[in-house]
């Protein structure tokens, strides 16, 4: 904060055992980017640390380095801003002002509001004189058409502001969104070059038009709202979305608030898993999300007494409508009949194995056994085994 610390970007990786591994030994590797000031003015470099092994508990981890990684930041010491209301051009304008005594640099904000209190436009000025080849000064207008949709008015820079090699930038637009959404802009620069285009310029909107799951995609709409145009619509990516949880014991889990799985660490994994099966269903129907475009192969199992025994012929469907599989209740049944086991006994899993693994990152799903005549069903619990190159986790 101010010239001391400055972290702008903060994650770790998690990885976990396979789902047949009772305990859990997951191991941490946790990397924290920030900005430190090198004594000088306002510049601050930036560095990365990386802990290796770390525990998120005691807060220690096996090896740990850091170094400078070469960009450049700055780092102002601006305190609390100054703000006025003042009248102009018949809007009632509030300005902010921050300014820093250390190097000069500052930054202006003044919006505009019109006599029934709407946001009409706002000008931002600012100067940083601390980043070599940086704008050094920077000015624009914006002015707001349709309800919160923002279009730029002007946009002019000046690099290196103050010295020989002083260089500025001009960027004029109008519009006409009454002829189409249509922007003419133009330019010049301080070395006498102009130029004058026509494009088309749409506001943006959105609205869910299908709402993802945890392994189905959902889909997104994109139209303009002055002109009404449609866009191409936009997928939505499925996976868990966690929430974190204590125990009263001090332990911790994740759990998804969208399909209610439960994890130790928190993490989708390259394979993320969901239970699609209907209560009155002649078969179980697994979801998936390939997030990772793993190649894999996969096989059912029945679980007895916590051991698992691969059943040989079962029939495995894959439904062309939704991202799923699906296997038969009675063909499942059949095949623990002929081992021996009777409905009730065990229950059934369903396994993704990746291409040259050694089985530690095997990911399944295990389904109550809801073939049994008169048992209440239950909701199944599906175990997910998590590799988890990207889980996000804060860093202290």
């Amino acid at each position: 904060i101010g010239n001391n610390y400055y972290s702008y970007s903060h994650y770790a990786y998690i990885y976990t055992c396979a789902v047949t591994d009772p305990e859990q030994c997951a191991f941490s590797i946790r990397c924290a980017r920030y900005c430190l000031p090198d004594g000088d003015g306002c510049v601050a470099y930036c560095y990365e640390t990386w802990q290796f092994g770390y525990d998120r508990q005691t807060g220690e981890c096996a090896y740990e380095i850091t170094f400078k990684t070469g960009s450049v930041f700055s780092c102002h010491n601006y305190g609390e801003p100054v703000t006025q209301t003042t009248a102009e051009d018949g809007y009632t304008v509030i300005s902010e002002e921050l300014s820093c005594p250390d190097c000069g640099s500052y930054y202006i904000r003044k919006d505009y509001y019109d006599a029934e209190g709407a946001l009409v436009k706002n000008v931002v000025e600012s100067e940083n004189t601390v980043i070599p080849g940086y704008a050094s000064h920077v000015e624009a207008v914006r002015v707001c058409y349709f309800d919160n949709y923002w279009y730029d008015e002007l946009n002019y820079y000046v690099y290196d502001k103050g010295t020989e090699n002083e260089y500025w930038t001009r960027e004029e637009y109008s519009y006409d969104f009454e002829g189409g959404c249509k922007r003419t802009c133009i330019y010049t620069d301080s070395y006498g070059a102009h130029d004058e285009r026509v494009d088309t310029y749409h506001m943006n909107a959105y609205e869910i038009i299908k709402n993802p799951t945890c392994t189905q995609p959902g889909e997104e709409r994109n139209y303009c709202p002055v002109c009404g145009e449609e866009f191409e619509s936009t997928i939505i990516q499925p996976d868990h979305i966690w929430s974190y949880y204590e125990n009263e014991d001090g332990t911790h889990y994740y759990e998804c608030i969208v399909c209610g799985l439960q994890s130790q660490n928190g993490a989708s994994g390259s394979i993320v898993m969901e239970d699609l099966t209907e209560e009155a269903g002649e078969n179980y129907v697994v979801g998936y999300y390939n997030r990772g475009e793993v190649e894999y192969t996969q096989y059912v199992s029945i679980i007895v007494n916590g051991e698992e025994i691969v059943l040989e012929g079962i029939t495995i469907t894959w439904l062309e409508d939704v991202c799923a599989v699906s296997f038969s209740k009675s063909e499942v049944a059949a095949a623990a009949e002929a081992l021996g086991y009777a409905e009730g006994e065990y229950e059934v899993r369903f396994t993704f194995v990746p291409y040259g693994d050694d089985g530690s990152f095997d990911y399944s799903i295990t389904f109550d056994n809801l073939a049994e005549e008169g048992a209440e069903p239950e909701q199944p619990e599906g175990e997910i085994v998590e590799e988890a190159p990207e889980e996000v986790v804060p860093a202290a």
